[in-house]
This record gives C-alpha cells, sequence and structure tokens, in this order.
C-alpha cells in the first residue's frame, strides 16, 4: 500500500485516512559482517554488536566477493551468537560484506 505521511502520525492511503497509530520512533542500526572466506553458497559471517533479540529489518550484501558473480539470496541469525547464515546464489568467493539493518525490540 502506497501512502504518504501528514507530518503527524496519520497515513493516508488509497484516499483514505489511516488513524491508527503506525510507529511514534524506530531506532535502527547498520552492523555490517566480516568478510567472507569463500568455498561454498552458504556460510557463517560473525557481525560485531548483533545480538539475538536485534530483529534483521534487511540485509545487502555491500561488498561483492572475489567472484563478483552471486547475489545474497536470504540471511537469518546464526545459531552462534553475533553470527548469521548467508545463503548466496553461487559461491561469493572471499571479500563479500553483509550489511545489516537491524532494530532492538527493546528500543521501541
Amino acid at each position: 500500500m502506497k501512502g504518504h505521511f501528514d507530518g503527524g502520525k496519520n497515513l493516508y492511503a488509497g484516499g483514505r485516512k489511516h488513524t491508527d497509530r503506525i510507529l511514534d520512533e524506530i531506532v535502527v542500526y547498520p552492523l555490517a559482517s566480516n568478510a567472507s572466506v569463500g568455498g561454498a553458497a552458504t556460510e557463517t559471517l560473525t557481525v560485531t554488536g548483533l545480538e539475538a533479540t536485534h530483529e534483521i529489518l534487511s540485509a545487502t550484501m555491500t561488498t561483492p566477493g572475489a567472484t563478483a558473480t552471486s547475489a545474497l539470496v536470504s540471511v537469518a541469525h546464526g545459531t552462534v551468537a553475533g553470527t548469521i547464515d548467508c545463503n548466496f546464489t553461487a559461491d561469493p568467493g572471499a571479500g563479500a560484506i553483509i550489511t545489516l539493518l537491524v532494530r532492538n525490540p527493546s528500543e521501541a
């Protein structure tokens, strides 16, 4: 749904005013991973500052790996704290860096 805010907390979409409270404020943080080592299309990367309670809002491959031919398919919290499990279309090679946009629900 496309819409616009009127400068307050009202969202206008589809010609109608939506007065439900959307968000008072949202605090988000960008966090960058360590560089990939390559060798497989699935890799676990360390992300300094990532906490288990953080919600991952988006993930982008900000630096391509050495092969520069793969794309990021999915990212999820890793089984070890401070890590993410990444799936690529192919081996990204060494040097791929993933930047996350995360939010801490306790700061909402």
